[in-house]
């Protein structure tokens, strides 16, 4: 981090500014810049200069950077709109081609007007303690309660109840999903506590994490530091990434994730089997429960075993390389006894949502 401040320190201009604003990421503000093409000559400069060998002790690393751009006044008028337009444009680098740059534009980000409005709703919900938390249980095969699952919902006094299909994927593109995951860590986090405190020590709690926010070099850092401000134990949190977080963004998520393992933090793989991962691969997963996704149980039916063999096998090789499974919406009693005969350890039913 040293040499990187360095390295741009030495390439910008005496009157910009540079800034770090956290963990790997810097700001840095050029006034001056007389069109897009001077500013897009800064951000190819700035790459090369860091794409050059570290020699750190008796090492030579190699790194690289994703750089988004906004531009005054084409793009916004105030100093949070830029940084949230550059912010977004970086994320759609990382997203799309890394080591790279992206100038903010709407229609590649998704801003349209539908959006851009969701983008200013989850803003006022996070202002105004409009985000809710719904519970969903977390079972044994016989019924015995393990934990929940906490499931975001936004609460508008004027629009109602708001689904998340309808403002995660917008909270993703903006970046604003990490403030929101932050929110649901901490109250769910906050909740567990409160429910050890009143007897049920035996309880967990699992949290989506998604794959922005386990892109911040710091998140690690801010999980630790949510589980000290709560009180509740490591022991008692599970954090829950979906299979295609996973594969997109491997080498990015592993060491955070090895890191929140090693303070005793359950991590779930998500949805799994929709990632198109070989069950080959489940020796290399840094993970304690598979869950595999709805739509596999929802092709169990009272007169086809087609779906359960599926099921099965994921099972047989998960435990055989010492996960748990854990069965999505199951709505329907046949469903549920087909999966206790293959020895699925846990299930969640989307009928006990609450």
């Amino acid at each position: 981090l040293k040499e990187v401040s360095a390295r741009l320190l030495r390439s910008i201009r005496n009157q910009d500014t540079l800034a770090r604003l956290g963990g790997d990421e810097f700001a840095i503000i050029m006034p001056r810049v007389v069109d897009q093409a001077e500013a897009e000559r800064m951000a190819q400069q700035l790459l090369h200069v860091l794409r050059q060998p570290y020699r750190i002790e008796s090492f030579e690393l190699t790194g690289s950077a994703s750089i988004g751009v906004s531009l005054f006044p084409e793009h916004g008028q105030d100093t949070a709109t830029l940084q949230r337009l550059a912010d977004m444009a970086m994320y759609q680098c990382k997203a799309q081609n890394k080591d790279e740059y992206a100038v903010f534009d709407a229609e590649v980000n998704r801003l349209d007007f539908r959006s851009a409005q969701m983008a200013g709703l989850i803003r006022e919900a996070l202002d105004n303690e409009f985000l809710r938390l719904h519970f969903q249980p977390l079972k044994e095969m016989d019924g015995g309660l393990v934990g929940f699952e906490a499931l975001v919902r936004l609460e508008h006094p004027r629009l109602g109840l708001i689904p998340p299909n309808d403002f995660i994927g917008v909270a993703e593109d903006t970046g604003l999903i990490v403030r929101v995951g932050n929110w649901v860590l901490r109250e769910a986090c906050r909740q567990m506590a409160r429910w050890h405190a009143a007897g049920h020590s035996r309880l967990r709690i699992n949290v989506n994490v998604s794959a922005v926010q386990l892109s911040k070099a710091d998140y690690a850092e801010t999980v630790i530091s949510i589980l000290r401000e709560t009180g509740l134990a490591p022991s008692a949190l599970t954090l829950e990434i979906t299979e295609t977080q996973m594969l997109n963004n491997w080498r990015e998520s592993l060491g955070q994730i090895e890191q929140l393992r090693s303070l005793g933090i359950t991590m779930a793989l998500d949805d799994f089997g929709t990632g198109y991962s070989t069950l080959s691969s489940l020796d290399s997963l840094p993970m304690d429960y598979i869950k595999i996704d709805r739509s596999f149980v929802a092709r169990l039916t009272e007169k086809t075993e087609g779906g359960l063999a599926v099921i099965e096998a994921i099972t047989r090789l998960a435990h055989k390389f010492g996960f748990e499974i854990v069965a999505e919406g199951i709505e329907f009693p046949y469903q549920l006894a087909a999966l206790r005969s293959i020895g699925c350890d846990l299930l969640q039913g989307r009928s006990e949502e609450r």
